[in-house]
């Protein structure tokens, strides 16, 4: 009976500490990135600069350590572009927003320039 319960100690031992994955020092930061990807057009002007600020410090974490190996730098790379890809596309796509209610407004001010000038027209004939 010992024999048995020592072995299912080890047996349980060894799956466990098996399954255990090596924590990477940037999964932080892979986990921040690919959560502000997925969540990245929900996020207000003020959460992105809180975004941004948080982004920096994580960047700066992992840049302390000196002795990464090139597939950390590469994955930091990566990351690097994954994030800014979000950025941009959030704020592209409030900046082509604001093109169509800035180009709406200026058609409706030449609209009224026109209509202006035509009626100055009417009444000097």
């Amino acid at each position: 009976m010992k024999k048995h319960l020592a072995a299912l100690y080890i047996a349980t031992a060894v799956l466990t500490l098996g399954s255990c994955q090596p924590h990477s020092r940037i999964d932080e930061l892979k986990d921040f990135v690919e959560k502000t990807a997925e969540e990245a057009q929900t996020y207000s002007e003020e959460q992105w600069e809180n975004i941004n600020e948080e982004f920096s410090r994580l960047l700066e974490k992992v840049e302390e350590y000196d002795d990464l190996t090139p597939e950390e730098l590469n994955e930091i790379a990566r990351l690097q572009g994954q994030y800014a890809a979000a950025a941009f596309k959030y704020h592209g796509q409030k900046a082509k927003e604001e093109w169509e209610k800035a180009q709406s407004a200026l058609g409706g001010f030449i609209d009224g320039l026109t209509e202006g000038t035509d009626e100055n027209e009417e009444t000097e004939e």
